[in-house]
């Protein structure tokens, strides 16, 4: 095990890679299917490592994910829960950044849950918060303003930022 660890150290198999774990399987005698699964966990696991730090520096997203799904990888043991998570929340807020004002329900909370495998009440919840946080910032953006006597820029800049995010908040 620990030698197709080091051969498999960067999770890639290549064939000249695949060459020297079927000479240590002959070595040891191991049965062509454990030396399989073997393999597979070895790679999976660097694999899974490699996309949690992608998830991490922020370049895996959604589509990446469903991408994932689409090739018939478990996600629930490729990218642990929290992961998932914060891959919601970053697709959420990004939609509430769109400035489209729109918000479409199935989208963020049937759809997108289930492709990263998340609690529908717990991925409402999320919205909730990350709703009640835009609304709460832009409120205090917005009185500040006021007390300095902007009131056009309150509606030019905050309005259209309290809104749609007020009625996200309140319609869920």
């Amino acid at each position: 095990m620990q030698q197709a660890e080091v051969i498999l150290a960067d999770g890639k198999l290549t064939e000249a890679k695949a060459d020297q774990l079927a000479k240590i399987q002959k070595q040891v005698g191991l049965p062509t299917e454990y030396a399989q699964k073997i393999i597979k966990n070895i790679t999976t696991t660097k694999l899974s490592s490699a996309i949690e730090a992608s998830i991490s520096r922020g370049q895996i997203g959604i589509q990446q994910v469903r991408g994932l799904k689409e090739a018939n990888f478990q996600l629930d043991s490729l990218i642990a829960e929290p992961l998932r998570e914060n891959i919601y929340k970053k697709s959420v807020e990004e939609i509430f950044s769109s400035g489209t004002g729109e918000f479409d329900e199935e989208e963020v909370y049937v759809k997108i849950p289930a492709d990263l495998i998340i609690n529908a009440e717990k991925a409402k919840s999320i919205v909730q918060d990350i709703a009640k946080i835009r609304l709460d910032n832009a409120l205090v953006q917005a009185v500040a303003l006021l007390r300095q006597k902007k009131k056009d820029e309150v509606v030019r800049k905050e309005y259209p930022c309290i809104s749609p995010t007020y009625l996200f908040y309140v319609g869920t």
